[in-house]
């Protein structure tokens, strides 16, 4: 066993970022890889020692993700693996973030170490996550590449919905509006005393023309006052008073 104050762990020779959703279509069947998994593990490898000597032994390790090399804020975390075992110094660790923080930016993997024999963990310090070749290549997969693929992209062309302006409408960009070169606009004004509207213009305006002279009143029914015996007859000209020569009773 290491005694408290020799420790000196530190993690060395990584090979690098393993993204399990990237293996998972690389080696399930087609019909597992359509199905959006839970989880978003990756594996980290690196080989512990102790005074450059591969260690072995169980180790418990804490991870979380950063957006710094030395400050910055912490994204996720921390993960919490017990019970790893490191053998000639080799270890593996499955972690999972889970996606949000993976935005296409710099991450950054936080390790601490408590061994066996250890009074306390070890800060191994933070190390920027890389992609492997298999990541790198999303960034350029070919539309007949993607699985999914809605059905308006099945051309390989993302257009957009097209809008055109039916009789009455203009369009300008993404706005629609009346085309008052051929719809009337709301009449806007209104005629003074003594003038009617001659005219009504596009933009809903009006020309008020003055109206000369008395309107002769031509209602003459309202004005007709017949007796009892006597019915309201239009002569062709004007109502009248006319006798009712119905003899039914």
């Amino acid at each position: 066993m290491f005694a408290p104050t020799s420790v000196s762990h530190r993690l060395a020779r990584l090979t690098g970022l393993f993204l399990a959703l990237t293996l998972l279509l690389m080696f399930v069947p087609l019909a597992q890889a359509q199905q959006m998994p839970d989880s978003f593990p990756f594996t980290y490898q690196g080989q512990l020692l102790d005074r450059d000597t591969p260690l072995n032994d169980t180790c418990t390790f804490v991870a979380s993700l950063w957006d710094d090399s030395t400050a910055g804020s912490q994204l996720a975390g921390p993960l919490n693996l017990t019970d790893v075992a490191v053998v000639d110094g080799y270890v593996a660790l499955e972690l999972d973030f889970g996606l949000d923080p993976f935005t296409g930016d710099a991450r950054y993997l936080e390790l601490s170490v408590q061994c066996s024999g250890d009074a306390s963990a070890t800060l191994l310090g933070r190390t920027l996550l890389t992609a492997t070749p298999y990541a790198l290549h999303s960034a350029q997969t070919p539309w007949d590449g993607m699985l999914d693929m809605p059905d308006d992209f099945a051309d390989g062309i993302d257009n957009d919905t097209t809008y055109s302006a039916g009789d009455g409408l203009s369009l300008t960009g993404t706005t629609f509006a009346a085309d008052f070169a051929s719809v009337q606009a709301r009449i806007a004004d209104a005629c003074p005393d003594g003038e009617a509207i001659q005219r009504i213009a596009e933009d809903g305006s009006v020309v008020c023309v003055a109206v000369s002279g008395d309107v002769p009143n031509t209602d003459t029914l309202a004005d007709l006052a017949c007796s009892d015996d006597e019915i309201a007859r239009w002569d062709g000209s004007e109502w009248v008073c006319s006798t009712d020569s119905d003899t039914d009773t």
